[in-house]
């Protein structure tokens, strides 16, 4: 553990260095970062511009959810996504092969190498936003209540990347699925919005959107303290289960590797 403790601090610095390199990408990539960021809130505030609550969820609330998800996706981009949008194609180029013969986890590198801190942005923002509704709102919020969030908002991200893993470990095997990061950009907004809006679905695409679901809303109920004990086993149990099915299909899909340099 402490060797791959090591190894992260000096993948941090070669990424910082590298940041400090091409300022001007970096520059770039933090405002359209933070344009994403603005653009999220905006659609919440036109979403309740007409109505009051949607699907049993106040405007207020809805926000906490958007700048909840802000958060979690500052995070998720900077620390994951550019490795998972590398993955088809070292699988594609055969850089694969590479990789795999690092004295290292092969899930490890393809998982941490690279470090996007344009998106650390969107963590202040988002912590901006609540510390400012709660405010305006006078919200009373413990420090246990925060720890909790914090806590959950960590098994929301470690869901979100299963997620993404699962899905792109699949292009190791079929290299032609190489927009699969493409897509799971575009699913996993799913995320800010309330589980009860997915719920006029069918029960099997119910199902299928209840782990993205789970992410974001399950934090959130902990600032407003109405998470039931149910939920709680649901967030820990499909986290449990996520961290335990992706390892496992990661192995199963290098066994059936074939190196496209080969």
């Amino acid at each position: 553990m402490k060797a791959y403790l090591k190894i992260y601090k000096m993948l941090l610095k070669i990424n910082f260095s590298s940041l400090v390199m091409y300022r001007s990408n970096f520059i770039n990539s933090t405002l359209s970062s933070m344009a994403w960021a603005v653009f999220n809130f905006v659609g919440i505030i036109i979403l309740t511009s007409r109505v009051s609550t949607v699907f049993g969820w106040k405007r207020e609330e809805l926000i906490v959810l958007t700048a909840s998800f802000t958060i979690l996706t500052g995070i998720f981009h900077m620390l994951f996504s550019k490795n998972f949008e590398r993955i088809p194609k070292l699988a594609n180029s055969g850089d694969l092969d590479r990789i795999l013969l690092y004295p290292i986890d092969s899930q490890f590198s393809v998982s941490f190498w690279e470090i996007h801190y344009s998106h650390l942005i969107r963590i202040p923002v988002g912590i901006g936003i609540l510390f400012y509704l709660f405010g305006l709102l006078k919200i009373s919020i413990t420090w246990q209540q925060i720890i909790m969030f914090m806590f959950f908002l960590v098994v929301g991200l470690i869901i979100q990347y299963c997620i993404w893993f699962l899905a792109t470990t699949i292009t190791v095997r079929l290299t032609r699925l190489s927009n699969i990061p493409e897509v799971l950009y575009s699913v996993t907004g799913i995320a800010r919005y309330p589980r009860e809006l997915f719920r006029q679905l069918t029960d099997y695409v119910f199902i299928f959107l209840l782990p993205l679901t789970l992410i974001i809303v399950t934090p959130v109920k902990v600032l407003f303290n109405q998470l039931t004990l149910s939920e709680i086993f649901l967030f820990f149990g499909v986290a449990i289960s996520f961290l335990y099915i992706s390892r496992k299909f990661w192995k199963y899909s290098l066994r059936y590797y074939t190196s496209a340099s080969s």
